[in-house]
């Protein structure tokens, strides 16, 4: 389990055809609150050690961490 905190960037990557993930939200979800940052982002170098995700259409399309907009 991990708690992360309202605004604070987080993904991550399952390398088991076995895996579940479920999680807990601290408050009703809201379409216009939503954002988030491109998993792929090349400044970020991150290494989720797969080849060939499965991305969300919603997530394609989040912006780059340098472009971001941040509310917080």
């Amino acid at each position: 389990m991990l708690y992360i905190p309202v605004g604070f960037a987080h993904g991550f990557s399952v390398l088991s055809a076995d895996a579940e993930v479920s999680y807990n939200v601290s408050a009703e979800w809201d379409r216009d609150a939503e954002g988030g940052i491109r998993f792929d982002d090349p400044d970020l170098k991150i290494d989720w050690k797969i080849s060939d995700p499965i991305v969300s259409d919603k997530d394609k399309i989040l912006p780059f961490f340098k472009d971001l907009e941040s509310p917080f």
